[in-house]
């Protein structure tokens, strides 16, 4: 799963990916200099992903614990709660099964 936002006026996306993993075992698409270290690079695509789930602004960590998946947001902090027209203060649960559907639940990601 990845957390994908862009603005505190528009919805967040929670991406389901088959496994993270099974991406990275594959070669990597190209490497990228950060500083003086080569690194790999892998292309997650839209394409790619399994489902999708609307969030709303600003998410930013995605946990998975004991069949929930719980969402922590960048607008929680001083600055969007202020300023923002929306932001979300609190942790947010789900069950994971409506939203990985056929994927292993508890497994890979």
């Amino acid at each position: 799963m990845i957390s994908a936002s862009f603005t505190t006026k528009a919805p967040s996306w929670l991406w389901v990916y088959p496994t993270l993993r099974g991406i990275l075992e594959q070669p990597s698409q190209r490497e990228v200099m950060i500083g003086r270290h080569s690194v790999p690079l892998w292309v997650v695509d839209p394409a790619m992903a399994l489902g999708k789930q609307m969030l709303a602004p600003m998410s930013e960590g995605v946990c998975r614990y004991k069949g929930q998946i719980f969402t922590f947001y960048e607008s929680a902090a001083l600055l969007y709660r202020q300023k923002a027209e929306m932001y979300a203060d609190y942790v947010f649960a789900m069950d994971e099964i409506p939203l990985l559907g056929g994927v292993a639940a508890g497994r890979g990601g």
